[in-house]
């Protein structure tokens, strides 16, 4: 696979470059699984000031748990970054695009009939947010230290019948460490990015599990590759999927990943600065 800083990376650069002068940073990376309930998002701010969010979460969950990581009264965000577009994932992002001064939404060529996918991509619109689509191979430079390689889905590869797994799928580097970002891909897509992607963007300090701890994701190749010392489930308190189910939590302990859950831990703040990298569960 053939890496590219197209455009995209240029304007993204720009964008770290116009966030580095914002005050009241203390210049750490962090990087929060958010408590949403039963669905996904991840906030990430970079040492050169850059907000990331990476998906929403069900309804408008988000609101409550963006507070204490963005500051309650900071109202922009640069980067919202859609996984895919099912409504655990996308609908959180509906408030933040009314609420919050967006820069670029990020995402794949995913689409799906519905009114909150409708809705977001309204927003974008109407609010004249950049609009890019990313694809394997790309990297996103979110400042001098901290990259985005997008290591799934490939320009062309898009499952509509299956939109988990044309989920967008990255791993995020900060230094000497990584966070490898699943979204909700099954194992089939797990065994197609092991076939495509250099193990050395597989392996990762920490690893957001897929799709919520679903038995069908989290195959053991895909992490005995990744060898992650955390494991993030982000989930909700007594869902009706049974998530993070035990065969999961079973391989998670055979590959020696510490184990964190959103539904019994609260959001997961993952701190990186001069004592390396800290983890800090809310409850």
């Amino acid at each position: 696979m053939k890496w590219r800083i197209t455009v995209l990376g240029l304007i993204v650069l720009t964008v770290a470059l116009a966030a580095a002068a914002r005050p009241r940073f203390d210049g750490n990376f962090s990087l929060s699984v958010l408590d949403v309930g039963q669905g996904d998002a991840i906030f990430v701010r970079t040492p050169d000031n850059v907000s990331v969010l990476v998906d929403g979460g069900p309804g408008d969950n988000i609101l409550q748990s963006l507070g204490p990581v963005t500051g309650f009264f900071n109202r922009k965000i640069d980067l919202l970054i859609l996984t895919h577009p099912d409504a655990d994932h996308l609908e959180g992002l509906i408030p933040v695009l009314r609420r919050f001064k967006v820069k670029a939404v990020l995402r794949t060529d995913s689409v799906k009939e519905s009114a909150a996918f409708a809705k977001f991509e309204e927003l974008i619109r109407q609010n004249n947010v950049q609009d890019i689509k990313i694809y394997q191979g790309d990297i996103v430079k979110l400042g001098a230290a901290s990259d985005l390689y997008v290591l799934w889905p490939p320009r062309g590869e898009l499952n509509q019948s299956k939109p988990n797994e044309s989920s967008l799928v990255a791993e995020l580097a900060h230094g000497n460490y990584e966070f490898l970002l699943t979204g909700d891909i099954g194992s089939a897509t797990e065994s197609k990015i092991l076939a495509s992607v250099k193990p050395e963007f597989i392996e990762a300090e920490v690893i957001k599990v897929a799709h919520h701890g679903s038995k069908y994701s989290s195959s053991l190749p895909f992490l005995q590759l990744a060898r992650p010392r955390v494991a993030a489930v982000s989930a909700g308190q007594n869902n009706l999927y049974g998530h993070p189910t035990p065969e999961v939590l079973a391989r998670l302990q055979e590959v020696g990943a510490q184990i964190l859950r959103t539904d019994l831990s609260g959001s997961i703040k993952f701190l990186i600065g001069g004592r390396g990298l800290v983890v800090t569960p809310t409850r």
